[in-house]
């Protein structure tokens, strides 16, 4: 850990603004934040946690803006890339469109959702449902513009450009086949092996030639998307829960840990920055109690967060190395 800051010190010097050694840590509950998204300036934070349900926090002012109650359904939320809007949806038939400043519902869908994504031009929501069904939304009627069918997805992502989606479906040996596939026609276009362990996390590099997946081996995994090959294993000893790419693709943020259902035994975690080129640790934050289930970043790459198994979210913001903090 002391080498870790260290090596923070020393990483400040070589650039503008570095990440705040320690977090900002927000209690929401006592379940486990399932999912975190960020407005694209890091003003606002969308979150869900299994016993508080939905909420929205003003990162500026540390304070939660808006709540909304969850049946325990909620797997997944997004931030639109405008700021404007933040959709919420999961297990239950019920996806959700809200306004971020507001709170106010503006529409809302009778639909499942395993993964939901805005466009980059905040017009359309993809959503892909626990029966492979994956559609387009246009958010100005609420129409779907198009329904495709992949397998039966226990995790799933959709690429930058809204033209393609990975999954690892309930069929595929356990989880441990990634596949990508082509939303217009719905052909698989590349399938990546994942080996001896179950998938539990899947997330595609901004430039959407690569993917990273986290699974149960302990180790993170970025391959190549033209070619379904490893370009490299990022081994960390632990059960990976979450992964994510920085808006740069230059580092990675990583949500780690062991979970026990026993009170007698503690739940661990730890947060990893690593650098995507090397996979070298940049930092890392041991949340002590907390396995790390989400993870996240602001478009502008300004804040980073991560949500833990017992109901605290952790942020972080840049600074400029003149703080000295």
């Amino acid at each position: 850990m002391h080498r870790a800051l260290i090596f923070i010190m020393f990483f400040s010097v070589l650039m503008n603004k570095v990440y705040a050694q320690m977090p900002i840590v927000l209690k929401v509950g006592k379940g486990a934040i399932q999912d975190v998204a960020a407005t694209s300036d890091g003003s606002f934070v969308v979150s869900f946690c299994g016993d508080r349900g939905v909420r929205v926090w003003d990162v500026n002012r540390q304070k939660e803006i808006h709540q909304f109650p969850s049946d325990g359904k909620t797997r997944c939320v997004d931030i639109s890339p405008d700021g404007t809007h933040f959709i919420a949806g999961g297990d239950r038939a019920n996806v959700v469109l809200r306004d971020v400043s507001t709170g106010k519902e503006v529409r809302q869908w009778s639909q499942i959702a395993v993964a939901l994504s805005f466009s980059s031009d905040s017009k359309n929501v993809c959503l892909v449902d626990s029966s492979g069904n994956v559609k387009i939304i246009r958010l100005s009627d609420g129409a779907i513009t198009k329904n495709t069918k992949i397998p039966s997805p226990f995790v799933a992502a959709f690429s930058h450009d809204g033209q393609r989606i990975a999954s690892i479906g309930y069929g595929d040996v356990e989880q441990k086949v990634v596949r990508i596939w082509d939303i217009a026609s719905g052909a698989e276009v590349v399938a990546m092996p994942g080996k001896a362990h179950q998938i539990k996390s899947i997330a595609w590099a901004p430039s959407d030639r690569q993917i990273m997946t986290g699974g149960s081996n302990g180790n993170a995994v970025i391959w190549d998307v033209a070619t379904g090959t490893v370009d490299r294993t990022i081994a960390l000893n632990h059960e990976v829960f979450s992964v994510q790419f920085s808006p740069d693709a230059k580092s990675a943020l990583i949500g780690i840990g062991t979970t026990s259902i026993f009170k007698q035994r503690k739940s661990t975690g730890v947060i990893h920055l690593v650098e995507v080129s090397s996979g070298k640790s940049i930092f890392e934050y041991r949340t002590k109690t907390d396995a790390v289930f989400s993870v996240a970043f602001s478009e502008n790459g300004e804040l980073m967060i991560a949500g833990g198994q017992g109901g605290k979210i952790y942020l972080w913001k840049k600074h400029d190395t003149k703080d000295g903090r």
